[in-house]
């Protein structure tokens, strides 16, 4: 994995990587030491640095097991995963490390699983441990004592329950490592109860919607956010992203008085299991439909025949996104008989290239534009910006990017409501455009005629952008506050192409670059995802 910028310590961790692991429960505390500045390898126990996971992710690794001495880090982490556990223990080295460490009392980390290795091997023979529920007999049966809790310390050894406390592991190797300050550094970057309302969109999004009820709203982050609103007697708490899973999904078991929802996560039981809570909405963002159009545009559009993606977070939403892209086309190449190619992604292995900061975003476009890619989509978040920066520094005419992370306060154009009183308007980017307004996010079939990125966004990206995916959460956060301030029954909320709450901008200037049949398979595309008729799915759909 990438080193961090800014070293915390010289301490590193190994993380030892066998076929079969789970790939969460070894990236999520890489990403935490990451955040933290601790150095960690994966090291793959194979002969092979490129190794699959149980839902075959290939990760590749820094290093072989066979070219490292385990002895030279800090801190060693075992995932969990069928059949990575089992594999794990099939290599004696790993065996030797784990008794070494034991019997020194030195750091070891040990997910999911993975701690029925230790108490195969007789090491947890009156330890506090715990592990996946599955697992918890054999922990017992070999002498461990056993806990329910998320993460358990037991002198140097540090056991968790699985995929859904993976973060928590991640946060108590950084105080293992570094100190409690660190950790809550880390834990107050990735948390909150629903974010910086003046940043944030989800928190943009149900102050606006407060506002517009009448009602009092606030905000609160950090690991102790939930349960900070619930003492000032907030009846909808939201957590803005997957991070808060963990924490909301406690408070609402705690709550049941009181409303909780999720954007883009499923709540959790207290083993980390998926569950539903009759306390508890959920937000399903679905992206990926805008990203396969977007990807149908780009195809139609390229002057290169080559396009790129790049992702930030690895993590389902990204990377169903990513897929989505390329999806869209090959649908372009199948409906045209051409071989646009797209770098950043492989759709054999399901992998593509990520970036966990705007500096390798823009090292990574940078790449694929000296590969010819003249259209590329960054999926970075507010680390996009490399991508800008790398399009400047190239000075090429000819390369655009598809940008990504805009909401409505981002947009001009008309309303639905105009743009259906005003007969047949000109595609906005051309003679009589319409109006310049913040528009109300809408279907596709009038986004794609109508709403445009504005000017100002625009100017401040500073590179060429051909079109945008738009996420609103307004419509959601209105059906939450409803739902909760009627007391009506917990449910699902979509926000997506379909329901309005996911468009692709207009092309603005590049409008007339669109031919004729673009315009039409677009708009028949997007008319076929509204009814029903084309399904975006992809292999990382929940």
């Amino acid at each position: 994995m990438p080193t961090p910028a800014a070293l915390a310590t010289d301490s590193a961790v190994a993380v030892l990587i066998a076929p079969g692991l789970e790939e969460v429960e070894a990236l999520a505390p890489v990403d935490i030491l990451y955040r933290a500045g601790i150095r960690a390898d994966l090291v793959s126990v194979t002969n092979s640095l490129a190794v699959g996971s149980s839902h075959q992710v290939v990760l590749t690794c820094d290093r072989l097991l066979s070219e490292v001495d385990l002895a030279d880090y800090a801190l060693v982490l075992l995932p969990g995963g069928i059949p990575g556990t089992p594999n794990l223990k099939a290599v004696p080295a790993v065996r030797q490390e784990i008794a070494r460490r034991m019997n020194e009392d030195l750091p070891l980390a040990a997910v999911c699983a993975a701690p029925s290795i230790l108490a195969e091997m007789e090491l947890l023979q009156g330890r506090r441990a715990t592990s996946n529920p599955a697992f918890m007999d054999v922990l017992a049966e070999h002498g461990a004592r056993v806990s329910e809790e998320a993460v358990v310390a037991d002198g140097a050894l540090l056991t968790s329950r699985g995929m859904g406390t993976a973060i928590e592991l991640g946060l108590e190797m950084v105080r293992r490592l570094l100190d409690e300050e660190a950790a809550a550094k880390v834990c107050a970057a990735i948390s909150g109860a629903h974010g910086d309302a003046s940043t944030d969109p989800v928190a943009l999004a149900l102050a606006g919607g407060a506002s517009r009820a009448s009602i009092a709203y606030d905000s609160a982050t950090g690991e102790g956010a939930p349960a900070s609103l619930v003492s000032l007697g907030c009846t909808l708490i939201v957590g803005a992203d997957s991070t808060m899973a963990s924490a909301i999904s406690e408070a609402a078991r705690a709550n049941p008085r009181t409303r909780f929802a999720l954007v883009g996560a499923s709540f959790v039981d207290a083993k980390g299991h998926a569950t539903t809570l009759k306390n508890g909405s959920v937000v399903d963002v679905d992206a990926s439909q805008a990203a396969y159009l977007a990807g149908y545009a780009a195809a139609g559009m390229t002057t290169t025949g080559t396009l790129g993606v790049v992702g930030g977070a690895r993590d389902n939403v990204t990377s169903s996104q990513m897929s989505a892209f390329s999806q869209g086309v090959d649908a372009y190449n199948l409906a045209n008989g051409t071989s646009i190619s797209v770098l950043g992604w492989n759709t054999a292995t399901n992998d593509g290239t990520y970036a966990q900061d705007a500096e390798q975003v823009r090292a990574a476009t940078s790449d694929f534009i000296s590969r010819g890619a003249d259209i590329i989509l960054p999926l970075a978040g507010a680390a996009n910006q490399g991508a800008a920066r790398a399009v400047t520094e190239a000075a090429n005419p000819l390369v655009r990017l598809v940008w990504s992370g805009l909401t409505r306060q981002d947009l001009k154009g008309l309303t639905r409501d105009e743009a259906q009183s005003a007969g047949d308007v000109p595609m906005s980017g051309q003679s009589g455009a319409a109006p310049q307004q913040v528009a109300d996010t809408q279907s596709f079939a009038d986004a794609f005629s109508y709403i445009q990125i504005s000017d100002e966004v625009r100017a401040s990206i500073g590179a060429p952008v051909l079109t945008g995916i738009v996420v609103d959460y307004s419509s959601a956060a209105d059906k939450l506050i409803s739902d909760a301030s009627a007391g009506g029954p917990s449910s699902t909320v979509p926000v997506s192409l379909v329901s309005g709450g996911v468009i692709l901008t207009g092309f603005g200037s590049y409008t007339p670059m669109l031919s004729a049949d673009l315009k039409l398979g677009l708009s028949d595309m997007a008319g076929q995802i509204e009814s029903g008729g084309l399904t975006v799915s992809t292999p990382f759909d929940a």
